[in-house]
């Protein structure tokens, strides 16, 4: 053994090291800012509203994508889930991938789409 990456779990444990952090980060940034409705009380006075919003939470970051489109039912979940993941998906590919200030740029910008969607999302449940 000579202490390379190839060389065993060690190795191969190291290598993940930066993934897993990344998915992490990607994972605060996407998901934080949805909890900005709830901290800032716009949900406080409708308990159905918060009932509604809470149960979407882990959608909410991608449900700018299936309100452009126009979806209801059942295709907008699943299309608010879809884009969810491509969202997370690709700031975790950025934080790994991209130079610093451009991922600092990319967490900037998801953390502010998301926040956006949030309190949007949070105020159409209120009408």
């Amino acid at each position: 053994m000579t202490g390379d990456v190839a060389d065993g779990p060690a190795g191969a444990t190291a290598a993940a090291a930066p993934w897993r952090r990344c998915c992490a980060n990607a994972s605060w940034t996407i998901w934080l800012p949805t909890l900005l409705p709830v901290l800032t009380g716009a949900l406080a006075d409708c308990g159905h509203c918060a009932t509604s919003y809470l149960l979407s939470l882990p959608l909410v970051p991608g449900l700018l994508a299936p309100v452009a489109m126009g979806l209801d039912g059942a295709w907008f979940f699943a299309v608010g889930g879809a884009a969810t993941l491509m969202l997370w998906f690709v700031v975790a590919l950025v934080l790994v991938e991209a130079p610093r200030w451009l991922a600092v740029a990319t967490q900037a910008a998801a953390a502010l789409l998301v926040a956006g969607t949030a309190l949007g999302y949070a105020q159409a449940l209120r009408m």
